[in-house]
């Protein structure tokens, strides 16, 4: 996170600006899906959510050019997608309690099926938007994988996982949406297989690559190049021998959220 000063005329105030969808409130990255849908949506707009402790109307006063290069190089994130690994562990501090992240919905009870694809249903209906859709994520992520029924609790943890970093919630939200529809469309065992064999093999060749990239950097003395590569390889062991862990803690919503 960068800390700024925006500067027009006698005019000085504070702001700061994020470095990466690690640093983006989940409820940001909603707001934003819900400026971009509009047809004519101005950019000031969007400065105004990224940069916080400025609003719209200080970009639209006269900048040098300069400036708002610098702007859209910092806020180059927002034209990739915010991928990070899927946590395998939820836990409410609220409630002090833990939620494990089920790789497969099949081991849930037919009870449960029938009432998480119900509720599942009810979340999703008449969502047509990416911006609906994105928002509906976290109510999935309360029902499918903290197993609660009624809404008001539903909306609680919702408003809990708003909160936390983009890069988290946003893959955790497609793991379920994407089990949910392989379940729902009756997706075969062998089609579930050859997707794994294929994920498996994606999965290696990223490691390897990112390993051949920290191995080039720790040849050239980058500084943390070492200790990045012990961390991914003792993470991918972890992953092999089916000991890693992937905390997601959930603090209490105690105030506002910021506009």
């Amino acid at each position: 996170m960068n800390y700024l000063k925006y500067t027009y005329n006698k005019v000085v105030k504070p702001f700061y600006a994020y470095d990466g969808w690690d640093e983006v409130p989940y409820y940001k990255f909603i707001e934003y899906k819900k400026l971009t849908e509009q047809e004519n949506h101005d950019v000031t707009d969007v400065y105004a959510l990224f940069l916080s402790g400025t609003t719209a109307e200080d970009w639209k006063k006269a900048h040098s050019p300069k400036l708002y290069e610098n702007i859209n190089d910092q806020l180059y994130y927002l034209n990739t997608e915010p991928n990070g690994e899927v946590v395998t562990e939820i836990y409410r501090s609220l409630t002090k309690k833990s939620y494990k992240v089920h790789k497969s919905i099949e081991e849930c009870t037919a009870g449960e099926y029938w009432d998480m694809l119900d509720l599942y249903n009810q979340t999703l209906k008449d969502k047509k938007t990416d911006s609906e859709v994105l928002e509906a994520m976290p109510k999935i992520i309360a029902i499918m994988c903290c197993k609660e029924r009624t809404e008001d609790k539903i909306n609680e943890i919702a408003e809990e996982l708003k909160q936390l970093p983009t890069n988290k919630i946003y893959p955790l939200g497609c793991f379920f949406l994407q089990k949910l529809a392989d379940l729902k469309n009756g997706t075969g065992i062998i089609f579930r297989s050859k997707r794994k064999i294929v994920h498996t093999i994606k999965l290696v060749l990223a490691i390897w690559l990112t390993i051949t990239v920290l191995i080039l950097r720790l040849i050239t003395f980058r500084k943390g190049s070492f200790q990045s590569l012990m961390s991914l390889l003792k993470r991918a062991w972890l992953k092999c021998t089916f000991r890693y862990k992937s905390m997601l803690e959930l603090k209490p919503v105690t105030q506002d959220i910021e506009n």
